[in-house]
């Protein structure tokens, strides 16, 4: 979208299939181990194929291709030229459980602020590839949930409890609101329009 970043990183917890396959250029699933950091417990990554796609050079049937082979065979390897075209824009690090709560105690200590573990895992990610040589210049890492969304985590490893913003403490004593729709494309699609006031302004 025109911003000049220069890299992207890759940070992953402990479950760090995404940093193997970036720096092995081999995509294979292991165990899933339970972190405090849950959104990134993962083996199997959904954007994956995205990024594969466009290191193909966009080439659909051959993204389509491999995405086959690891259904039949549980794992790939990613095409040396597919590899190459990624290293220059990605670099992937890894952050276990010990790191993670060391970070959100620093960050506390240096800085006053409560993190939440994902965001723990981003700036230690940030901080192996810095002290490797690979991250130069300036770093944004962007906080991927408020802190308190993970009290007990952020609590363990700072001694603070993070505390709700005032704005979203009554969510959690108002009333649940749902409603049941039948598993079908079109009819979800007819309750949001028929719920949505975007719908109302504006008729899609």
């Amino acid at each position: 979208m025109g911003a000049r970043i220069g890299l992207l990183v890759a940070a992953t917890n402990r479950n760090d299939i995404v940093r193997r396959a970036i720096e092995t250029g081999v995509y294979s699933p292991a165990r899933v181990d339970a972190t405090t950091s849950p959104s990134m417990d993962i083996q199997v990554a959904s954007n994956f194929e995205r990024l594969l796609f466009e290191a193909s050079g966009r080439d659909a049937v051959a993204t389509a291709a491999l995405m086959e082979a690891f259904a039949r065979d549980g794992r790939f390897a990613i095409p040396e030229k597919w590899r190459a075209a990624i290293a220059p824009a990605f670099a992937a690090a890894r952050a276990d459980e010990e790191t993670v709560a060391a970070m959100m105690r620093r960050v506390h200590d240096e800085r006053g602020v409560l993190v939440d573990p994902h965001t723990a895992v981003g700036l230690a990610a940030a901080q192996t590839l810095r002290t490797s040589g690979r991250l130069q210049g300036r770093a944004i890492c962007l906080a991927t949930a408020h802190a308190a969304k993970f009290p007990d985590a952020v609590e363990a490893a700072t001694g603070a409890r993070p505390q709700l913003p005032a704005r979203l403490a009554a969510l959690m004593s108002g009333e649940e609101r749902f409603e049941f729709a039948p598993a079908d494309a079109c009819a979800i699609r007819s309750n949001i329009l028929a719920n949505s006031l975007y719908a109302e302004r504006s008729p899609l």
